[in-house]
């Protein structure tokens, strides 16, 4: 499991997984009949990274506040702030 599991798609396309670091480049990915986005080419419809062991260095590099908090005890609460507790 990588730290990247337990964020939604949209979530990832906004945060990191938008586009392609080295390129760039996004490609339109089909996440249901209704719903198509830009995201990197290697983003699949659940949202998982296709090549998430052996992504470029941009990625593997990329600072993600919201698994840093986390994993330092901090949770993502509804107003899109942290709070202590996961309840």
């Amino acid at each position: 499991m990588n730290p990247c599991d337990e964020c939604s798609l949209y979530d990832k396309i906004y945060q990191c997984c938008g586009r392609y670091p080295p390129t760039g480049a996004s490609v339109s990915l089909q996440v249901d009949e209704t719903c198509t986005l830009q995201a990197c080419e290697y983003l699949d419809a659940s949202g998982r990274c296709t090549v998430y062991a052996q992504r470029p260095p941009q990625c593997q590099t990329f600072f993600c506040e919201r698994f840093d908090a986390c994993a330092g005890g901090l949770f993502p609460d509804t107003a899109g702030g942290f709070r202590f507790d996961q309840g």
